[in-house]
């Protein structure tokens, strides 16, 4: 009998800890949903203010924008608020490029400002820029260095939330 009352009493013990640790834990930041990783995605613009620079995200080097005279600007919005990280470029195009935020400050992206296309080799450049805060669009400004050419493609690169793949029901 004695082996018994040990046994309930330490089930009874460990249950008394578990009710006193748990909720220390839950204030604690240990409960509730974790916090999203993020990582580094290439991230895909819900809106442009030009209809035919959609050709610039259409994941198409074959296809290009050509931009109207000799300076365009070209919003791109994006789904959620993003940090951007990069921009690629696909090849060389006779223009100058600035990255504005389109928040009505008018101010280039770290990195980003009359960045001479024409210099690029073939194939993609990777733009860096070392932008700290996060935008809901970017203005693309163009500025013609030559005769009007099609730039074939850009891709947006920044900060997202990594996805979650479904639980696995097969136990």
């Amino acid at each position: 009998m004695a082996t018994r009352s040990w046994a309930r009493e330490n089930r009874l013990g460990r249950l008394g800890i578990a009710a006193l640790v748990f909720p220390l834990i839950a204030r604690c930041g240990g409960g509730g949903a974790p916090a999203p990783e993020l990582r580094i995605a290439k991230l895909n613009p819900s809106a442009v203010s030009v209809p035919l620079a959609w050709s610039l995200f259409d994941r198409s080097t074959r296809t290009g924008f050509l931009p109207d005279g000799s300076h365009s600007r070209v919003r791109v919005t994006l789904d959620a608020p993003r940090r951007l990280s990069a921009l690629k470029v696909f090849g060389p195009a006779p223009y100058s490029l600035t990255v504005q935020r389109a928040d009505g400050t008018a101010v280039a992206l770290e990195g980003l400002e009359d960045v001479d296309l024409s210099q690029l080799g073939p194939g993609w450049t990777t733009l860096a820029t070392d932008e700290t805060d996060e935008v809901t669009a970017v203005d693309l400004i163009l500025t013609a260095l030559g005769p009007r050419q099609a730039i074939p493609e850009i891709e947006l690169w920044g900060w997202a939330p990594r996805r979650t793949l479904p639980a696995d029901d097969y136990g």
